[in-house]
């Protein structure tokens, strides 16, 4: 089940199960995620239920760039100046959604957009065509745990499981900063 990352055939797996509505664990640039194609309605659900996550806890989405992030967010020349400042890398940016997706999009109609520095991510998300819902890889509440073989352990006991770890050897990122653009300035939401 864990894979070594960034040949060319890990990238062909990981769109296939994607593509197929699978839920993958993936090394990104900060800790290791759980992803699913996110306008799969049961691989969102698999997703949330791997991690043991309420479903009243929106997640965020990884998108390859401006023009997928437009696609889903109400995004203006003054946000356009935030995305350009702080993608790709560890800046989750919250908009106004354009479309409620159930459990992405808050009550509020807010969603979160992150285009991560991973070439290996945007390789997946740009032939898969689509975003990934994405969150950490660790049940609720829990440490996210820093490697592949961690991360095995911790989903080892779950009645479902991701259907594949890449591994990305040890990662100690922390959590992207997260910033609510629906007014400006953005406010900080976390660190």
């Amino acid at each position: 089940m864990i894979h070594s990352m960034n040949t060319r055939e890990q990238v062909d797996t990981v769109v296939k199960i994607l593509d197929e509505g699978g839920v993958c664990v993936v090394p990104t640039d900060t800790v290791y995620g759980l992803v699913c194609n996110a306008f799969n309605t049961l691989a969102v659900e698999k997703m949330f239920h791997i991690k043991r996550r309420p479903k009243t806890k929106p997640v965020g989405l990884f998108v390859s760039g401006l023009e997928m992030a437009k696609e889903l967010e109400d995004i203006d020349t003054e946000r356009e100046e935030l995305i350009s400042k702080y993608w790709p890398g560890a800046v989750t940016l919250i908009f106004s959604a354009k479309q409620y997706i159930s459990p992405l999009v808050t009550p509020e109609e807010s969603i979160g957009l992150r285009m991560p520095n991973s070439a290996f991510l945007l390789d997946v998300i740009e032939r898969l065509g689509r975003p990934l819902a994405q969150t950490s890889a660790n049940i609720s509440g829990k440490d996210t745990p820093t490697s592949a073989e961690e991360i095995g352990i911790a989903f080892r006991d779950c009645g479902e499981k991701p259907n594949i770890i890449i591994d990305g050897g040890v990662l100690q990122g922390k959590p992207s900063k997260i910033l609510d653009c629906r007014s400006m300035p953005p406010k900080e939401v976390r660190e």
